[in-house]
């Protein structure tokens, strides 16, 4: 009788520890999925923080790209010249100066020149003179860059390449304050009825460069 009564009592002491076992993990995975909610909740706000952070820095760097993308621009105070003929002069305001631009004549020269032969139709050579008036000194190549030659204005402009020729002046060096320069500007042409040299349009709109343009007819070329 004092057995059983011993073994009752002990299942009831090892039914209780399970009980009391089952408890305590059942308030250990409580606690530990409030703890993982709590710490999502705030590595959520964290990483909130930081896309406000990057948000901002983007915001940022977007103001200051802009900023540098009118970097140069230019009040032009000239309306755009785009009726001059072989002849007249047009006055030039770029970021680096402003300056008179005469282009005296054109000559279709042929299909090679000096050995080379022409890429396009043709090789076409203007000649022109540039008058500084502003009151820095302007390199002569820099000027050069921003100027080409088409024969469809939706086209892409034929820069000089009078590097490409013994008998062509190759523009350069400095002009001064003052100072006039004569030069060369040969390119390959299609054979068109009319010719327009003329600013870069990429520079125009990019504020940097006043619109100038010389229609050039074909006879006119070839007199």
């Amino acid at each position: 009788m004092m057995r059983k009564l011993l073994l009752l009592m002990l299942a009831g002491l090892l039914m209780m520890a399970v009980l009391a076992a089952c408890g305590n993990n059942e308030e250990e995975a409580e606690d530990s999925k409030a703890q993982q909610e709590e710490t999502g909740d705030e590595e959520a706000m964290e990483d909130a923080g930081t896309e406000d952070v990057d948000g901002e820095a983007d915001e940022d760097a977007s103001s200051e790209d802009s900023a540098d993308s009118n970097d140069g621009a230019i009040e032009v105070t000239e309306d755009p010249q785009t009726d001059l003929r072989l002849g007249d002069t047009g006055l030039v305001e770029t970021s680096i100066g402003t300056y008179e631009l005469t282009v005296h004549s054109a000559e279709i020269v042929g299909t090679e020149l000096d050995g080379e032969e022409a890429l396009l139709d043709e090789l076409i050579l203007l000649e022109m003179t540039f008058k500084n008036i502003g009151e820095e000194p302007i390199i002569a190549e820099d000027l050069m860059i921003n100027l080409g030659l088409v024969t469809d204005l939706e086209g892409t402009d034929y820069t000089n390449a009078a590097a490409s020729f013994d008998s062509i002046a190759y523009f350069e060096g400095e002009i001064a304050p003052g100072e006039e320069r004569e030069a060369q500007f040969i390119a390959d042409t299609r054979t068109a009825e009319e010719y327009y040299f003329r600013s870069s349009p990429g520079a125009v709109t990019a504020g940097t460069h006043g619109e100038v343009r010389w229609t050039i007819l074909d006879e006119e070329a070839r007199n």
